[in-house]
């Protein structure tokens, strides 16, 4: 499965461009940034190494004011089917409370800016999580 599809997918629902394509959704390479001008989006991947070591920073909180009112979006890793939870901020929790569910879940996630304006962070875990 891969992230960024399943997001370009469902563009439309958020009423944004494509918005991209590529990143597999397990343990895939490390703090991978992207930058795909044709699409207009730029971000980084983090994988579940990653994820881990930016939820035991200080980072995540610091970047509650800049990411909090974020779209975010959520991919069950588990399903057959990638059918994204989409959603506009503020995101329950926090920034800093979505870096810690999806590390927490042993999940990856990645942030984004669309068009030049518009960040949204996804991540993939299990919906069977608990």
């Amino acid at each position: 499965m891969r992230i960024r599809t399943a997001v370009a997918t469902f563009g439309a629902t958020l009423g944004l461009a494509a918005l991209g394509a590529g990143v597999t959704a397990g343990p895939a390479a490390a703090f991978e940034p992207f930058h795909d001008p044709e699409l207009g989006i730029m971000g980084v991947d983090l994988n579940r190494s990653d994820t881990a070591a930016l939820s035991n920073s200080p980072l995540p909180k610091l970047l509650d004011p800049l990411l909090g009112n974020a779209v975010y979006v959520t991919v069950d890793i588990e399903s057959d089917e990638v059918v994204p939870s989409i959603s506009r901020g503020p995101i329950p929790g926090g920034f800093s409370g979505f870096v810690a569910d999806t590390a927490q879940s042993r999940g990856v996630m990645g942030v984004m800016l669309v068009d030049g304006n518009t960040v949204l962070v996804y991540q993939a875990v299990p919906q069977s999580r608990g």
